[in-house]
């Protein structure tokens, strides 16, 4: 059986902060997401990544496509917040 692999392999590889597990690859990072899925949380998803997909693994559509979900999901918390009143 063979996996098709997509991107790069990393030069720097990417340093996963809750656990400080380096991965230099989509399919690394997907299978420590996979074997590890109780500590990936929204800040699992964090600017850091986006910039190593784009900068480290050459998948710069995955990363605007990150970009764009991190966007919305902050408008989407200050909408909730100014609902129940949260004042900044």
């Amino acid at each position: 059986m063979f996996i098709l692999c997509q991107g790069d392999l990393a030069k720097e590889p990417y340093i996963i902060p809750i656990s400080e597990v380096p991965v230099y690859s989509l399919e690394e990072l997907c299978y420590y997401m996979y074997h590890n899925i109780y500590t990936v949380t929204e800040e699992f998803f964090d600017e850091n990544l986006v910039h190593w997909l784009k900068g480290q693994v050459h998948l710069r559509t995955l990363a605007m496509k990150m970009e764009k979900l991190n966007f919305w999901m902050t408008i989407l918390q200050l909408c909730i917040l100014q609902i129940v009143g949260y004042k900044m």
